[in-house]
């Protein structure tokens, strides 16, 4: 089963306002994209992860 964390952990994670994690989802094609459940938002916490290390190694 996927963990799912909701923007304000993600937030967190990123140390990023929910105005950037919008705009990474928006901007970059290699974001996790977020899941709309009813009027939730949540994000896969296995991809966000993924892509956390891929931006370490990219730097």
């Amino acid at each position: 089963m996927k963990k799912l964390i909701d923007t304000k952990t993600l937030c967190e994670m990123l140390a990023v306002s929910k105005m950037t994690v919008w705009r990474l989802s928006h901007a970059n094609d290699d974001f996790p994209r977020p899941l709309k459940i009813g009027r939730s938002t949540r994000f896969d916490l296995d991809l966000v992860n993924k892509w956390i290390a891929a931006q370490r190694k990219a730097v």
